[in-house]
């Protein structure tokens, strides 16, 4: 199971489906934003999530 920094938890398969429509490249990839530290990632956090951008951590 993925959290995001919201701490919503999804199954791979769910998680997917949830970021596919805002974080695929040109390509067709679905790109995942992952967090170490959410705490020192806040502003690139922030950014992301102003364009409807999920990190999971």
């Amino acid at each position: 199971m993925l959290n995001n920094v919201k701490k919503d938890f999804f199954t791979l398969t769910e998680y997917r489906e949830k970021v596919a429509p805002t974080q695929t490249d040109k390509d067709g990839n679905v790109i995942f934003l992952y967090s170490a530290n959410a705490d020192r990632q806040h502003s690139y956090i922030s950014a992301a999530e102003k364009k409807d951008m999920m990190y999971y951590c």
